[in-house]
């Protein structure tokens, strides 16, 4: 809410009022310096007026309310307000008559009548107020014979609400407009390095992605090699048990099984040390223990046939060992191969 200030009227004047006791010097209460005086006996008297406040209330603003001060006082009483009324831009009394009964102070003293939210019963308007003919009139009244008032001064104060859109020049609405441009500008380009900083970030993101799926795939084909090697030794080491129970069961030619059984020995003591080498290392040992020992064909035959005998005996033990610690026994395939061995 705005308000005009307190304000002095521009006019001081006597209005006469049924003819009664004039105020002498009215014009001194447009000051703080003087005063009216005002002389009469048990009757009240004229129209002392203030007007021409030169109010400049905006056009499309609100009235909320009106506040009148008087400073008065008597020089012999009592006196008292007869009649105080608001005067529109017609010079025509409006609203309600706020005279009061209570007598006039012998030492100079402020009354207010109205307020920030009192209208006075009346619809005032920015073009009322405004007006050079906006102002009040007051009439005292004398409860005795020969008695003297002074009214020093008259103050209106105006309360309004103004429509800031409303007042705003083309000048305030172009300087509001550049205002929110580069306050929009500023914001665009934060936005712009935000968004930088996320493309960024994610561009760190995805190498990393891009990274940490090329370690999967390396390490998914590091895990393919070894499997195949091991797929791969397990067919080999089958291979050589396979070839070994075949050597085995050769019986018509001593100097082709010991062929094989050399060569077979050589071939699974390079691929598995532990275990079936050692077994055809031993059945090596006995056939030339056997070799050297026997003479003739027949004896030769005779107990080759019983030391591949054995061989075949120890063999199967020490590669069942063998197999059970390396835990292929467990494995569908290596107990398919045992047991068509064992059959």
């Amino acid at each position: 809410m705005a308000d005009t200030g307190a304000t002095l009227p521009g006019t001081g004047s006597n209005e006469d009022r049924d003819g009664k006791d004039a105020w002498l010097n009215p014009a001194n209460i447009e000051a703080e310096a003087n005063y009216a005086t005002v002389i009469a006996s048990n009757d009240y008297v004229d129209w002392l007026r203030a007007s021409n406040f030169g109010f400049s209330v905006p056009p499309a603003a609100t009235i909320d309310g009106i506040k009148l001060e008087i400073s008065r006082n008597f020089f012999s009483g009592p006196i008292w307000d007869d009649s105080l009324r608001l005067v529109d831009n017609g010079s025509v009394n409006r609203g309600d008559d706020k005279g009061s009964a209570t007598h006039w102070p012998a030492i100079q003293a402020t009354a207010t009548y109205g307020g920030a939210s009192d209208m006075w019963g009346y619809a005032w308007t920015p073009t009322i107020v405004n007006s050079s003919n906006f102002g009040a009139r007051l009439s005292a009244y004398c409860g005795g014979s020969f008695l003297i008032g002074y009214v020093h001064w008259i103050k209106i104060t105006v309360y309004y609400t103004t429509a800031v859109a409303h007042e705003k020049s083309l000048s305030d609405s172009v300087a509001i407009t550049d205002s929110l441009v580069k306050a929009v500008g500023l914001n665009k380009a934060d936005t712009v390095a935000v968004a930088d900083s996320i493309a960024k970030t994610a561009g760190l993101l995805k190498a990393e992605t891009v990274a940490i799926a090329d370690t999967i795939v390396k390490a998914v084909s590091l895990a393919k090699t070894d499997t195949v090697a091991i797929v791969d030794t397990f067919s080999r080491t089958v291979s050589y048990i396979l070839a070994l129970a075949d050597t085995v069961t050769i019986t018509d030619s001593i100097s082709k099984a010991m062929s094989i059984v050399k060569a077979d020995t050589m071939a699974i003591t390079d691929a598995i040390v532990v275990g079936i080498g050692y077994a055809l290392h031993i059945a090596l040992s006995d056939i030339v223990t056997i070799k050297d020992r026997l003479v003739g064909e027949l004896r030769i035959k005779t107990y080759l046939k019983q030391s591949i005998a054995r061989m075949e005996v120890k063999g199967m033990d020490i590669a069942r060992m063998s197999i059970k610690r390396m835990g292929i026994d467990r494995m569908p395939l290596f107990r398919w191969i045992i047991r068509r061995w064992t059959a």
